[in-house]
């Protein structure tokens, strides 16, 4: 990221999803002090945490790290000359909004430096969502790179949408040793996290469906009688009425234990390190992206690993926007940010959503995915690692 990048002494910086704050650090020791200085952003109080000591042992005084939304902060326009965001895009849910909004940060002649995987990941994560969509299950099951463009047109066309100017987009492959005792071990995993990514919600949207204890009834309270044998309570025959609220989705899911994990050291859509629940929000914004994109799916994802002092995801990824498939939405975030009425509604379109699961295509789809994925990674399992070659996406961009 920092060859990409190109600072010069006394830029102001901005760095999005900075995770571990690795490459706010390296600017900050180019860029120098007041005028120059960086942001660093990250949604995960975890991954803050951690950037703000990295910072510190750095010695450095011209680097702030705070935790915000890259899709909904706000921050003076026209105030930096870089914004860097590595691995960022995949987890934006309206990506095209994300780069218009950043854009408008920038200084005239200021530069947007992002970076993402090219689509497919591996082999294994285009066969996951071709069976997917062949299972009548590509809107739960989707591909985060294709809301990003997937290859290097797209990912121009996306950013000239947002208003860029002078956009070049390049590719560079690199190598990713994993390490697996056996192919099927490396599938089975793969499949595991496929299910809790934080993209596809396919853990949380079953754990909605199923169903919940109803709080028992209380005895209805007696009225005090009269003398006469009558009630003391005014009215003639109008009783008590005792309502319970119907149990949210995320205390469903909390009931299940699901939550999200840190995913290297790259936390899964803001609720890493630093913990994390599901919303009813959270699960409305997955009901709502599934149901538009029943039909949609694509071929990619990526995997824990390390470049240019950015992040590199967790794998298997899918589902980076609404277009794409659901996505779990950060806790934190209110529910009227997403256009949601209520968390009642939320309620009610993530168990739509997890209505329309039908488990038996999604046996079938396991069962498929795990032979086909583990002759897949016979081909590639050497001395204990499956080695890989995948593809970064380079994009430098310009406000204008």
């Amino acid at each position: 990221m920092l060859a990409h990048a190109s600072l010069r002494r006394g830029q102001r910086v901005l760095d999005l999803a900075t995770g571990a704050g690795l490459f706010a650090v390296a600017a900050g020791r180019v860029v120098g002090s007041a005028p120059g200085g960086v942001l660093a952003l990250d949604l995960s109080p975890g991954m803050v945490e951690l950037a703000r000591r990295n910072v510190k042992t750095s010695g450095l005084r011209n680097i702030e790290v705070r935790q915000a939304d890259a899709e909904s902060t706000d921050l003076p326009p026209a105030s930096y000359d870089l914004i860097a965001a590595s691995a960022a895009l995949p987890y934006m849910h309206r990506p095209g909004a994300a780069l218009a909004r950043w854009r408008r940060w920038l200084r005239p002649n200021g530069r947007l430096v992002a970076n993402s995987f090219k689509s497919p990941y591996d082999p294994e994560c285009g066969l996951l969502y071709e069976l997917a969509a062949a299972h009548g299950l590509g809107g739960v099951l989707a591909d985060p790179l294709a809301a990003v463009g997937g290859d290097a047109e797209g990912v121009r066309r996306l950013l000239e949408a947002a208003g860029y100017k002078r956009v070049q987009v390049t590719e560079e492959s690199m190598e990713v040793l994993a390490p697996a005792a056996s192919a099927r071990e490396y599938a089975e995993a793969m499949w595991a996290s496929s299910l809790s990514s934080p993209h596809h919600c396919l853990e949380q949207l079953l754990a909605a469906a199923q169903p919940q204890p109803q709080p028992p009834q209380p005895p209805q309270p007696q009225q005090p009688q009269q003398p006469d044998g009558s009630s003391s309570s005014s009215g003639s025959s109008a009783s008590t009425q005792v309502s319970f609220a119907a149990p949210s989705v995320a205390s469903s899911a909390a009931g299940h234990g699901i939550g999200l994990s840190p995913a290297g050291q790259r936390d899964r859509g803001g609720a890493g390190a630093g913990g994390g629940g599901v919303s009813a929000a959270a699960m409305a914004a997955a009901a709502a992206a599934s149901a538009s994109a029943i039909a949609s799916t694509g071929a990619g994802a990526s995997r824990a690993g390390r470049l240019g002092g950015g992040r590199i995801q967790a794998k298997p990824l899918g589902g980076g926007a609404a277009a794409l498939g659901p996505k779990l939405q950060p806790a934190g975030r209110p529910a009227t940010q997403l256009g949601l009425e209520s968390a009642a509604a939320s309620a009610a379109a993530a168990s739509a959503a997890a209505a329309a699961i039908d488990p038996v295509a999604l046996q079938r789809l396991k069962d498929e995915f795990l032979l086909g994925a583990e002759r897949s990674v016979k081909k590639r399992l050497r001395s204990g690692a499956v080695r890989t070659t995948v593809h970064v996406l380079w994009a430098v961009a310009y406000a204008s």
